[in-house]
């Protein structure tokens, strides 16, 4: 979902790479609820995409709205 959300036409095409500030919702299905490890995986992964130097605030939240073992839906912002 990570490199997905990376390639997205909403980013026009543009890499992140040396973005100052990163917004990251992370939601889940209901019965498919994000684990730490995939937490760490997912923020690890846009950290080394961005940069270390990003500020990343990040939040996860499982929504009705998505099939309830849907695994994950990322936004970045």
């Amino acid at each position: 979902a990570a490199q997905e959300a990376l390639n997205s036409p909403l980013l026009n095409n543009k890499n992140i790479f040396g973005a100052k500030k990163i917004l990251l919702s992370i939601m889940s299905g209901e019965k498919a609820e994000l684990q730490m490890e995939e937490l760490t995986q997912i923020t690890e992964y846009i950290e080394e995409k961005v940069g270390e130097d990003a500020e990343m605030i990040f939040g996860t939240a499982t929504a009705g709205c998505l099939a309830p073992d849907a695994e994950g839906l990322l936004h970045i912002g």
